[in-house]
């Protein structure tokens, strides 16, 4: 159960979105919409941008295969980003889908389609990669037993919201 908790944190920290749940058999549950939250790392500024979650119709499931426990999200996740200073606003689809093992001492956060990512200041330094932005195509995040990103495949960075917004 501990681990489906880390599981479901690594998923809402990400704010990852999916396709539509309920043609796709038993089992969904839903998952709550996160609150908004303010990104303040955007590099070169000190602009503040304030996210608004506005579609959270997800859902989520355990599936068994092989042996392992996943974690499977699908659904739709949509959301607002406003520069708190220009009053500039952009409207993001987010919808994955996900499925992540949480069997594991690490976790591989699996995705395909598009999805959201938040990084802190330590991780795009260390990742080289954009602090807020969207993904289309497949990614893997791998995560360590203590949340530490251990690597990252990304095929396609579709909007670089820090750059959109500043």
């Amino acid at each position: 159960m501990k681990k489906l908790a880390v599981a479901l944190s690594v998923f809402s920290l990400l704010a990852l979105g999916a396709s539509p749940a309920l043609a796709r058999g038993g089992g969904w549950q839903p998952l709550s919409l996160p609150g908004a939250r303010a990104v303040r790392n955007c590099p070169g500024t000190t602009d503040v941008l304030h996210i608004v979650f506005t579609t959270g119709k997800e859902y989520y499931r355990i599936v068994t295969q092989h042996g392992v426990d996943y974690l499977q999200v699908t659904g739709a996740f949509k959301f607002d980003a406003t520069n708190q200073q220009t009053g500039q606003t952009r409207h993001y689809n987010s919808s994955g889908p996900t499925h992540v093992p949480i069997e594991l001492a690490n976790i591989d956060f699996v995705a395909t389609g598009l999805n959201s990512l938040f990084f802190s200041t330590e991780q795009v330094e260390q990742w080289g990669l954009p602090v807020a932005f969207i993904t289309s195509g497949p990614i893997d995040i791998s995560f360590g037993p203590n949340g530490e990103i251990t690597a990252v495949q990304i095929t396609n960075i579709k909007d670089d919201i820090c750059a959109e917004l500043t």
